[in-house]
């Protein structure tokens, strides 16, 4: 992985490069309403091998325990927006991937639920020796990492120099 050059690869090998070594988080959670916690956070077991399949739903139903989220019958469409994001991180992880890239992960939720959503997620992501990059404005979650680029007008920049009103925080938290 580490010596791959993602820009050589087809665009089916780097399909499959993300499919072996990404996991993702978006802001609005992108999840199945008329399926259940357990079902949404394993979905990705249904396009692996078949070996693999019982390991990711397990590691599935880990997470969304570790997370606070109950197994059960209820259908997402019930939950919260920090119950949704958690089942989403759950997915995320649910593959074990080496890297984590998540898109304001706590934009759509009440302070509270993003406090306890940013410290879950820093300490699942180190627990299982997984990069996470956080694209985010939330100035407590950016707290959380171990580094943080600033991006304004489309460049690096120095935090201290950049206006956060136009700057993107670019975080990265090394496992």
């Amino acid at each position: 992985m580490g010596d791959t050059n993602l820009v050589e690869l087809s665009q089916r090998r780097r399909a499959a490069f993300r499919e072996r070594h990404v996991g993702m988080i978006f802001q609005d959670f992108l999840l199945f309403e008329e399926l259940d916690a357990l079902t949404n956070a394993g979905l990705s077991a249904l396009f692996r091998p078949r070996s693999e399949r019982a390991g990711i739903r397990a590691r599935a139903a880990e997470h969304l325990q570790r997370l606070g989220i109950q197994d059960g019958t209820r259908k997402v469409a019930s939950f919260s927006g920090g119950e949704r994001q958690r089942v989403a991180v759950a997915r995320a992880l649910a593959a074990n991937p080496d890297i984590l890239l998540a898109d304001e992960p706590t934009a759509s939720l009440h302070r509270s639920a993003a406090d306890a959503l940013s410290q879950d997620l820093v300490a699942l992501a180190r627990d299982a020796g997984t990069s996470l990059i956080v694209v985010s404005h939330d100035e407590r979650l950016l707290a959380c990492m171990d580094e943080v680029l600033t991006i304004a007008d489309g460049r690096p920049a120095d935090p201290a120099d950049a206006d956060d009103t136009d700057a993107d925080k670019r975080t990265i938290n090394h496992a």
